[in-house]
């Protein structure tokens, strides 16, 4: 994850290497467990991927990423100022 806080509502960056084709799961919770965004959910192809959170559109605080796919689960804190 690229620059994981945010200052003033910027966008957040997050880069990604898939080694295989597989299932991807990105969200964006709060503290609470409450999805506040889905960044991609499907089958993805082997390659270099760029997803962006658009600060401005999210609620201030702390939140959780959580990428899922069908190997690994990675989870997240980000900040959103």
């Amino acid at each position: 994850v690229s620059n994981p806080f945010s200052q003033a509502k910027e966008n957040i960056t997050l880069r990604l290497k898939v080694l295989r084709r597989t299932n991807l799961s990105l969200k964006l919770f709060d503290l609470n467990g409450r999805l506040e965004s889905i960044l991609y959910e499907g089958e993805i192809q082997l390659g270099s991927y760029k997803f962006v959170i658009v600060g401005n559109k999210l609620s201030s605080g702390m939140k959780m990423l959580n990428c899922l796919s069908s190997k690994s689960q990675i989870n997240k804190k980000l900040i959103i100022r």
